[in-house]
């Protein structure tokens, strides 16, 4: 059976008054709506007989409404065989559960939205359609009055999930995290995980300015 996460913060997480801006892409009532459904796909997943595979809640800061499902199975010994085989089951089960309770009338912009990676061992769920896109934009503009002329934003990340990220960015930057992966990356720059650190602090001693000097050489 597969096993539910839901994660846990310490206190030092409980004061929500840090968060300075909150952004909803779709109505509340929408967000309800797909809370009870996102509830109802772990009901059915749950029937499935699989070991050493999680379902990971993500819910919003007030942790009453679920909005994304992480189905992981990292751990598995031979989870490419999984990705290729049964991930594509458990993505047509979700949506045949989807399509089952959506309202008729809804727009796709309302609907539950499925998230597959070409390499990464996860199928997301997610309460709305989003990517990392949306957010660099949201991100961005509240950046903009403060955004000196001439300054230009750096992005950094792992999946096929980053790309409309990467292609909004000035300098783009993929991280190859595991050996066992090959996402495309539609990045100018690459790096893998054990030089991250030296370039950062490489880029802090630089005072933030980036340099391809900075980038570990590669022999």
């Amino acid at each position: 059976m597969l096993s539910v996460v839901e994660p846990h913060y310490g206190d030092e997480t409980e004061n929500y008054n840090c968060m300075s801006c909150q952004v909803l892409l779709t109505s509340s009532h929408s967000l309800m709506d797909n809370s009870r459904l996102l509830h109802n796909i772990v009901e059915v997943l749950q029937n499935y007989n699989y070991e050493d595979i999680m379902i990971e809640k993500k819910h919003i800061s007030n942790k009453e409404i679920l909005v994304g499902l992480t189905i992981d199975y990292r751990h598995l010994h031979d989870w490419q065989s999984f990705k290729e085989n049964e991930e594509p089951v458990l993505k047509e089960t979700i949506q045949k559960t989807i399509n089952a309770n959506i309202a008729p009338n809804l727009s796709s912009r309302d609907r539950l939205f499925i998230q597959k990676y070409s390499s990464h061992p996860f199928l997301d769920v997610y309460g709305v359609k989003c990517n990392k896109g949306l957010a660099f934009d949201s991100v961005l503009s509240h950046l903009e009055e403060k955004k000196e002329r001439g300054t230009n934003i750096i992005y950094f990340g792992d999946s096929a999930n980053d790309n409309p990220a990467f292609r909004k960015s000035d300098i783009s930057i993929g991280i190859h995290s595991d050996t066992r992966l090959g996402p495309l990356l539609d990045c100018k720059y690459m790096l893998d995980f054990k030089q991250l650190l030296m370039f950062l602090r490489g880029l802090m001693d630089n005072n933030y300015i980036f340099s391809e000097e900075l980038l570990p050489h590669v022999d």
